[in-house]
C-alpha cells in the first residue's frame, strides 16, 4: 500500500507517453475510472474490465489471425502463475476483452502465461519447459501435448524448448525475462558480464542461450 501511489502514476506516465504514438486501453473496474481519469491524457481509453494485478502480457488476451486472415484470441488460461497469486479478476480478462472486440474465443487445454513464451512473427516459439512442464500449470501433459497446444495456440510451425529453472521465482523463470525475439530466427538475449557459477538463473540462461544458438537462431547479446 505504501508504493500504490507511485505505481498507479507510473502506469499512468507509461500509458500517456505511449498513447502519443499508438492506441492505448487501460483496463480498471469501473470504480477507479473517475481516480485515473485525473492521471490520465485525453488519448487513453478506459474500460470497465476488473483486474488484480498489473501484468497484461501475462493475463491478458492472444490476438491471431485465423485462415482467412480474421482476428481470434486463442485463450491460453492464466491461473496466478499457478495458482500463487489472486486472479479472480485477470483469469477472466483475455475473455473479457475478447467479448468487448467482439472476437471469437479459442479455447485452449493450457494453463499459463503469454510471457512464458516468446515468437518471432514468422513461425518460431521459444519456451522454458519450466514455465509449462509444471504441475502448478499443466498437470498430466506431455511436453509434445503442451508444444501442439502452443503451436496451434499462436499459429506457429517449430518450437525451440529449453529447460529453464523451477520454483525460484512466481513465473518458474518466463522466457521472456531473459530472451527476446526480435526477427525471423533473431534474438536478444539478456546475459551478465561475468556469470556467477553459484546464481542457478545465471546457469539457466547461459544454458538457454547456447541451446538456442545450437538450434540456428542468431542471438545477439545485451
Amino acid at each position: 500500500p505504501e508504493f500504490l501511489d507511485i505505481l498507479q502514476g507510473t502506469i499512468a506516465d507509461i500509458a500517456n507517453a505511449t498513447a502519443q504514438f499508438e492506441p492505448v486501453v487501460l483496463l480498471a473496474d469501473k470504480s477507479y475510472h473517475s481516480a485515473a481519469k485525473k492521471l490520465l491524457s485525453g488519448n487513453v481509453t478506459l474500460w470497465d474490465i476488473p483486474t488484480d494485478d498489473l501484468w497484461a502480457r501475462d493475463a491478458g488476451p492472444i490476438v491471431t489471425t485465423n485462415g482467412k486472415g480474421a482476428r481470434q484470441v486463442s485463450h491460453i488460461r492464466f491461473n496466478g502463475w499457478g495458482n500463487r497469486q489472486t486472479h479472480d479478476n485477470d483469469g477472466k480478462i483475455a475473455e473479457r476483452v475478447a467479448e468487448r472486440l467482439g472476437l471469437p474465443l479459442l479455447a485452449s487445454p493450457l494453463q499459463g502465461e503469454a510471457g512464458g513464451v516468446e515468437q518471432d512473427g514468422h513461425g518460431l516459439l521459444i519456451a522454458h519447459e519450466s514455465s509449462w512442464l509444471h504441475d502448478n500449470r499443466n498437470p498430466g501433459q506431455t511436453r509434445d501435448q503442451i508444444e501442439a497446444a502452443l503451436l496451434q495456440a499462436y499459429g506457429a510451425t517449430r518450437m525451440i524448448w529449453t529447460p529453464g529453472l523451477k520454483d525460484e521465482d512466481i513465473t518458474d523463470y518466463h522466457i521472456d525475462s531473459l530472451l527476446r525475439l526480435t526477427g525471423p530466427n533473431r534474438a536478444l538475449i539478456n546475459l551478465p558480464a561475468d556469470a556467477d557459477p553459484e546464481d542457478p538463473f545465471h546457469q539457466a540462461a547461459l544454458q538457454t542461450r547456447d541451446m538456442v544458438v545450437a538450434a540456428g537462431v542468431q542471438v545477439d547479446i545485451i
